[in-house]
């Protein structure tokens, strides 16, 4: 069992495609989402692979050298466990301040509880707004008039302090702490919306990106026979998060000073990766997947 656990954000800085791999619809390449749900996810499996290309990255800049790789992997299980990365704030196109930032009372009931499983208790209580309506802090930009108009759909908006609450923590605790992401922190109680639970699974179901891509033949300029297809995207500003658990190492340290030997040195390894930007998922060579990161963990646990 896990011993100690840390909370990773993903802000996706550019659209994002975590694909899984089979056509739905007319979509070729859609991307992957919860079943019972329908939000879309980042499974653990690939965060985790992409964890793990940057530690033997840092290896390799630290010693000079590529890490070298166990042959007997099957003896211990590893010390980290990454779970799979869920959707929290989803941007969605509005009639006023450009975009919001939505969000729902079983979105933030599911960080709340794993805030716990981190050692954090949330500084707020989860608002529940009605169908049909939306819970905005007092001077949103999205709400003019009481309004708030998302795609083609009108929601009446309340004013509501937990709503500048939930924004101030997250914009505080989730968002990236660079000083370039200081206008966006700010943005974040101005254009957070709170909606329901069957509002906002309607806008992460439908108001994804869906692109035409083509492949070219090279002698002709034109498109390749049968080589159009379309892929899902996740737009960027969208925001993810992810658990990091910790445990007790399983493999004697064998006297080498950077082996971790408690799951707080397994932590303390995350934070020395020193984690930036990342590309998580599809389409790497047109500049697709690109997150930044930022780890929270509680203070003195290192």
């Amino acid at each position: 069992m896990y011993e100690r656990a840390a909370v990773i954000s993903l802000y996706a800085e550019t659209p994002l495609h975590p694909g899984r791999g089979g056509a739905t619809g007319v979509i070729d390449l859609p991307i992957q989402r919860e079943r019972h749900l329908g939000y879309p996810i980042i499974p653990g499996s690939s965060l985790k692979g992409v964890l793990r290309s940057q530690a033997r990255l840092a290896w390799r800049q630290q010693h000079g050298r590529l890490a070298a790789e166990t042959d007997r992997a099957g003896d211990h299980g590893g010390a980290l466990a990454i779970t799979d990365a869920r959707l929290l704030l989803f941007p969605v196109r509005s009639l006023y301040g450009v975009f919001a930032w939505t969000t729902s009372p079983l979105a933030l009931d599911r960080y709340c509880r794993d805030l716990a499983a981190a050692g954090f208790e949330a500084p707020w209580q989860t608002p529940e707004p009605a169908a049909g309506r939306a819970l905005v802090a007092r001077g949103a930009v999205v709400a003019p008039g009481g309004r708030v108009t998302l795609e083609e759909f009108t929601f009446e908006a309340t004013d509501d302090s937990g709503v500048a609450a939930i924004a101030r923590d997250l914009a505080s605790t989730l968002l990236p702490s660079s000083a370039e992401y200081e206008p966006w922190r700010a943005r974040l109680p101005r254009q957070l919306a709170v909606l329901s639970d069957d509002d906002f699974r309607d806008f992460v179901q439908t108001a994804t990106e869906v692109v035409a891509r083509i492949k070219v033949d090279e002698s002709t300029g034109t498109v390749k026979d049968g080589a159009l297809w379309y892929e899902e995207y996740l737009p960027s500003e969208t925001l993810f998060y992810a658990l990091a658990l910790a445990s007790l190492p399983r493999r004697p340290a064998n006297g080498a000073a950077e082996a971790p030997r408690t799951a707080e040195d397994v932590l303390a390894a995350v934070d020395d990766l020193a984690l930036d930007r990342l590309q998580i998922g599809g389409d790497e060579t047109i500049g697709r997947g690109i997150v930044k990161v930022r780890v929270r963990r509680l203070e003195g646990a290192r």
